[in-house]
């Protein structure tokens, strides 16, 4: 199509860079292919359709799910394992191989890692080539060792480029070299004679698009051995292994892309090698080499071509090095005369003294340094408005070390006004706050470039529509004049341009704050000598080099001498005033601190004219300093605090007092505590046995029921005031003992469950299944007392609906999980302004819900006490009548391992499946699991002849029922005349039968 939009040549190179190259599943017919299974099997997976050919099979597919060793005989599979071991970490191995049963020259094998899959490649190649090549790569390394002197760059490449024909054989060698944009240019050339040469062309950076750059670091050569021969399709078409097609990044037999293929095809070219070259870790180039004949490169051969480009490369490398030494010590020079010049002449001066160097550095043409927001120019120029505008756009663009660019005018349209002197930038460093920095500038550089063919893109529509690039029919010189660009900027460069403007900037920024705050210095001591007169504190003006002090009135009035009364000297000073017994402790704390610290506030016992002693803060700052950090001058201040010294003593004493009331305090309660849980105890038991004696009476049931419950609050208020009494004194230790968190939910479950059915609550848990038996260390009862607090909060003020419980886990370093725990209900709500008074001590909220409801506010505080000793956070998020979620996270120490299945968010769990189902049926679901902890837990209490066992039977007596109604009637029979022996048989036969 010869006119496109631009969207439609975005949507083209997108395509061509998107293409899966490495993917295509096809190979090149000079080879056959071999996928193997990681295993020891070492079966095949996939194969090349022309391996039949090789093995003289009916087809290709019936290689397919057979052993190696079967195929190819034990002797080929043993030496190809030694291959797979090899190329364990490189980029391949490679061997001559003789297949079992077969005659003639033998083959040979590279072998290459796809993903964890071993893949075998094999090709024919005659014996006469063979002997050739130890002759071929001798010659080369010795061309090598002549070629490595080389002390340019151009001359040493054209040496490289002779060395590689001589070495493949091939009719056209070029080296090309990418520039910063990834065009490239053709600096060196070997030709057969006849042959157009492509010396100084240029090629745009899509001939070779990113993903085809990305497979050199995979794979430093490629070759297409005969561009009109068809290529081989694997099969099957994706690895069974892997279920996608197999990656050939790594493959010598690589088939290429259609459109790569066509473009050789316009070149004339029938078979072509590429080799990379790399510089300090990056793509510099390749060496490119075409042939007008089909050609293929033996392995030998291939390998010295590798060879070759290593040794390139770490010429490119040592080349890249010896520039950045010399610029690196260009610019220690310019640093050193900086530092030479710096302190004796102002900024601008020593700036313009530099300005040769600053400017030959880079060979710019102009400059611009920032220092603390001011300018300074040198060179040629735009004018001042200009340069506003260039730095308010640079400030615009993303913070870097350096940002660099050779077409200012394409990104800054307003830069053509001024390209003669500004078509290349180099800001460093650029942090976009345009208050440091430095900014080179070149000027245009007019130049005319060679294009092999119009750059232009060319594209194609298929026939859905869709655009894609096409190759370029022909490969004639093409010129293009360049305007508005500069000469580019090398890496190197860029490098050394941040390393100086980073330290220049700081060292002239540093001069300049240094004088400003010499300035302020001067300034603020004319201050200083004013306020002296005027203020009420005391002022001291110390000079350690004469060790003599200057006072102030006040400071000699405030311990009742005057100002001649006191010594000038310091020894004399302080041997006055200070207490004996803590003057040389004290003078070498201040001593100290004027060298760690520059200063210091310190509280001190002065004393006065009369012997007695006032308190006085002593305030105090290092002003001056020799080189070594030493101190040189220091002032300070004196503020009388002797008022409140007195004050705090006072505070101190009634402080004392309060704490000696409130452990009082906390002990009683605590005693008392212990004393009524132990009668409470006792009577929550008798209600029990009251109420199942008087089921005769259902008058008694109620009062009965409303005692008990009573009974159980107070227990549970009287706990919560034991513990938060606990944690105020500080005396509540958290236990650190192994758990999972299956054991807390299923005690939580037994207790909640039947109080949230008996409102018809759906009561919801959800627990991943591996993250419930993964075991933590922590303290498990105050975790279930912190869930049981907020569970029983959420029943409580939820009259319809359902609660839900869900944990998740947070993995930490060093073997520990940040648990998150989330009690949501869908209840009455609060309110914004009540959340905010929610975990204060004893706060109740709203008075008719307190009525309906009932409650201390004890049990969220002591909740977030809990947590917070923990280590953890608390929270709600709740919108009235909307329900409400509280969440809690406390980090833990994990014993096991937390898998990736522990993370994924599991489905709730119902929790009472039975009140569910006795609403849509009339009975009850049977829970064995749950059946099964309820059963123990009852032989455990019935073992005792715990009159619990009487409560936990009433708690689940539908449960029971539902397993068998006759076993739990005789159960009731012996529980109701206190035979815990006959309960427990009838329990046993119960379980016995489920």
């Amino acid at each position: 199509m010869s006119s496109y939009t631009e969207a439609e040549l975005q949507q083209a190179l997108s395509r061509c860079d998107s293409e899966p190259i490495h993917q295509l599943g096809r190979i090149q017919p000079q080879g056959y292919l071999l996928a193997l299974s990681p295993d020891a099997s070492r079966r095949v997976l996939q194969v090349s359709a022309n391996l039949a050919d090789l093995l003289d099979l009916a087809s290709a597919e019936a290689a397919l799910d057979q052993p190696l060793s079967q195929l190819l005989g034990a002797k080929a599979a043993a030496l190809i394992e030694q291959l797979i071991e090899d190329a364990q970490g490189q980029l391949s191995s490679s061997a001559s191989l003789h297949l079992q049963g077969h005659q003639g020259e033998p083959l040979q094998a590279r072998l290459f890692f796809s993903g964890d899959l071993p893949v075998l490649e094999l090709s024919r190649e005659s014996q006469t080539e063979v002997l050739q090549l130890a002759q071929i790569v001798l010659a080369t390394q010795r061309a090598l060792l002549r070629i490595g002197d080389e002390p340019e760059e151009a001359a040493y490449m054209q040496r490289v480029a002779e060395v590689a024909q001589q070495l493949s054989g091939f009719d056209r060698v070029m080296i090309y070299r990418f520039d910063s944009n990834w065009d490239g240019e053709v600096i060196a050339e070997a030709l057969s004679p006849g042959l157009s040469s492509y010396l100084g062309t240029r090629f745009p950076a899509s001939d070779i698009p990113p993903q085809a750059r990305a497979l050199y670091a995979l794979n430093p050569l490629r070759q297409v051995h005969d561009v009109e021969a068809e290529d081989v399709p694997l099969l099957p078409q994706r690895n069974p292994h892997s279920h996608v097609p197999l990656d050939l990044s790594r493959s010598a037999l690589r088939s290429f892309s259609p459109v790569h293929v066509e473009y050789l095809h316009n070149m004339g070219v029938k078979a072509s090698l590429s080799i990379s070259l790399w510089q300090n870790g990056r793509l510099w180039g390749l060496i490119a080499c075409h042939h007008m004949s089909p050609r293929s490169l033996p392995l030998a051969l291939q390998d010295a071509a590798i060879g070759l480009s290593q040794a390139a490369s770490s010429k490119l490398s040592a080349m890249e090095a010896k520039l950045r030494h010399d610029l690196g010590t260009e610019v220690s020079g310019i640093i050193g005369r900086l530092l030479s010049i710096i302190n004796i002449d102002s900024e601008d001066r020593v700036l313009q003294q530099l300005q040769p160097e600053l400017l030959g550095l880079l060979d710019a043409g102009g400059l611009l340094v920032l220092i603390e927001g001011s300018v300074c120019s040198m060179g040629e120029l735009p004018s001042a408005e200009q340069i506003e505008a260039l730095l308010d756009w640079l400030g615009q663009q993303p913070p870097a070390e350096v940002f660099a660019c050779d077409d200012l005018s394409q990104r800054f349209a307003p830069a053509q006004a001024y390209a003669d002197v500004a078509s290349g930038l180099l800001a460093a460093p650029w942090d976009g706050d345009r208050r440091n920095g430095m900014i080179w500038l070149r000027p245009e550089r007019l130049r005319t470039v060679r294009w092999a063919g119009n750059p232009q893109k060319t594209l194609l529509a298929d026939a859905s529509g869709a655009v894609r690039l096409s190759p370029r029919t022909s490969f004639e010189t093409w010129n293009e004049s360049w305007r508005g660009r500069s000469q580019s900027w090398g890496r190197v460069e860029q490098e050394a341009a941040g390393l100086l403007a980073r330290a220049l900037t700081e060292g002239v920024a540093q001069k300049h704050r240094l004088e400003q705050a010499q300035a302020l210095q001067r300034e603020i001591q004319q201050r200083y000598s004013l306020a002296l007169q005027a203020t009420n504190d005391g002022i001291w003006d110390w000079n350690l080099t004469e060790n003599k002090v200057f006072i102030n009135p006040a400071f000699a009035s405030m311990l009742g001498y005057g100002v001649d009364e006191l010594e000038a000297d310091f020894p004399s000073l302080m041997a006055r005033l200070l207490p004996a017994d803590q003057r040389e402790a004290l003078l070498e704390r201040i001593q100290q601190s004027l060298r760690e610290d520059g200063g210091y506030a310190l509280d001190l016992r002065l004393r006065c004219k009369d012997g007695s002693y006032r308190w006085v803060l002593q305030r105090a700052s290092l002003i001056e300093q020799d080189a070594q950090g030493q101190p040189l001058r220091v002032i300070g201040t004196h503020t009388d605090l002797t008022s409140r010294k007195q004050l705090e003593m006072q505070l101190r004493e009634a402080k004392n007092h309060a704490e000696a009331a409130s452990r009082s305090k906390s002990v009683f309660l605590a005693t008392m505590s212990h004393e009524l849980r132990t009668p409470l105890n006792g009577i929550l038991g008798m209600l029990e046995l009251a109420r199942l004696k008087s089921k005769d009476h259902p008058q008694l049931q109620r009062p009965l029921e409303l005692a008990t419950q009573s009974s159980r609050d107070l227990l549970a208020l009287i706990n919560n005031l034991l513990d938060f009494t606990q944690i105020e004194a500080d005396r509540l230790s958290l236990e650190r003992q192994p758990f999972c968190l299956n054991e807390v939910m299923e005690d939580l479950q037994s207790l909640l469950l039947a109080e949230a059915r008996k409102k018809g609550l759906s009561f919801k848990l959800k627990l991943n299944p591996a993250l419930g038996q993964c075991r933590f260390k922590g303290d498990s009862q105050r975790l279930s007392q912190i869930l049981r607090n907020l569970l029983s909060n959420a029943i409580k003020f939820t009259e319809q609906g359902s609660v839900q419980l869900s944990i998740r886990a947070n993995p930490q370093p060093g073997q520990r999980a940040v648990l998150q725990f989330q009690v949501k209900d869908s209840g009455i709500g609060i309110s914004q302004e009540d959340q905010s008074r929610l975990f204060n001590l004893f706060e109740q909220l709203d008075g008719a819900s307190n009525r309906r409801y009932g409650g201390s506010g004890l049990g969220l505080i002591l909740s977030k006490r809990l947590v917070e000793l923990m280590d953890g956070s608390i929270g709600v998020d709740s919108q009235p009548g909307q329900g409400s979620t509280f969440w809690f996270s406390i980090p833990l120490e994990l014993i096991d391992s937390l898998d990736a299945s522990a993370l994924l968010e599991p489905a709730p769990r119902l929790g009472n499946e039975q009140a569910e189902a006795a609403g849509a049926t009339g009975s009850v679901h049977l829970d064995r699991q749950q059946l099964a902890q309820l059963g123990q837990r009852l032989l455990e209490l019935l073992s005792r002849s715990n009159i619990k066992a009487i409560s936990l039977f009433e708690e689940h007596r539908e449960l029971l029922q539902s397993a068998s109604a006759s076993h739990a009637s005789q159960m009731e029979q012996a529980l109701n005349d206190f035979d815990f022996e006959q309960a427990t048989s009838a329990l046993k036969a119960l379980l016995a039968e489920v």
